[in-house]
């Protein structure tokens, strides 16, 4: 799904597009792990792949990246999370 995927979307990157990443499902069915990963390794998720292949393409040494979290409680109420936020 990778290379099918995410690599031309990671090429539009490069050209200057913003590109999107959604994972979407059911309830516990493997897209944080799919999106994240567990532990590093061998068990990366797509994030840490992409940022890898990314900056294995680019002339620059660094990335600007957002994301988010959106939970749909009723199609009425979103929550969004920012992911890279501190709390105090």
């Amino acid at each position: 799904m990778f290379n099918a995927m995410v690599i031309p979307m990671l090429e539009n990157v490069l050209h200057g597009f913003p590109s999107v990443l959604i994972a979407y499902g059911q309830t516990g069915s493997g897209k944080t792990y799919s999106m994240l990963g567990v532990g590093g390794g061998r068990h990366s998720g797509m994030l840490q792949h992409s940022l890898r292949w990314l900056l294995s393409k680019s002339e620059s040494s660094s990335i600007d990246l957002t994301a988010v979290e959106v939970y749909g409680i009723h199609t009425t109420k979103l929550e969004f999370y920012d992911l890279f936020m501190t709390l105090a």
